[in-house]
């Protein structure tokens, strides 16, 4: 079960158009990024993959800097809904460049500076990241939702539980008798019995005849004639 779930995790990873659908888990980035590597097939990159988090990271510190030096009396420029919708479309557009410019910011480090081994770690996080599959955006909770169950105490419980027994039958030996006053057979008294006082008749009744057996049957046959 191991090595098939390993070997299922190792196609995933590399080769994810041989496995079913339902084999294939979540769509993750890494996935979409990755290219089959066909027989005869040689891509070779000139940047290290994932480089381009530590430009990323660069560019947030200088906005940072830049917002904390900026002073609070300066204009905002409000956008308007037909820009909003002009952006919109850009946006779609480069969604196909975006791996472009992934591999474009990344050689740009690569080739720009030298890496430490700092660096290192963080570009081996972001891919490990891009690994994971995305879970999506929690939705809110509806007003009806969000009530929660009374907790009830050991006494409310009891009360309930016997509540709804009220109406239910009671359980254990059924009476088959019309008339409960009326009295019982030597046959249901000896199931009530001990066995210590019944014992002898059973292991008579065991060593018994072939004959015996036959007047015993003959005279039950004859006693059910009489009670019909």
């Amino acid at each position: 079960m191991m090595a098939a779930r390993s070997l299922i995790h190792l196609f995933r990873t590399t080769r994810p158009e041989l496995l079913y659908k339902k084999d294939r888990g979540r769509p993750t980035e890494a996935a979409e990024e990755l290219t089959s590597m066909n027989y005869g097939r040689i891509e070779a990159i000139d940047y290290i993959p994932g480089a381009e988090v530590l430009l990323k990271e660069k560019h947030e510190e200088v906005v940072i800097n830049s917002d904390s030096d900026s002073n609070e009396d300066e204009w905002v420029d409000i956008e308007h809904s037909s820009d909003e919708a002009g952006n919109n479309t850009s946006d779609d557009d480069n969604d196909g460049s975006d791996t472009e410019r992934k591999a474009d910011a990344a050689k740009e480090i690569s080739l720009g500076r030298i890496l430490t081994d700092e660096d290192f770690k963080r570009i081996d996080m972001a891919n490990n990241k891009n690994q994971l599959p995305d879970r999506g955006v929690k939705g809110k909770l509806k007003e009806t939702q969000a009530e929660s169950k009374r907790k009830y105490d050991k006494a409310a419980r009891i009360a309930s539980v016997k509540e709804g027994q009220k109406d239910r039958q009671k359980f254990g030996y059924k009476d088959g008798r019309l008339n409960i006053h009326c009295s019982k057979t030597n046959r249901e008294r000896r199931k009530k019995k001990n066995f210590q006082m019944i014992k002898h008749k059973v292991k008579s009744k065991v060593k018994r005849s072939f004959k015996d057996k036959q007047i015993a049957l003959r005279n039950h046959l004859i006693h059910l004639k009489k009670m019909k």
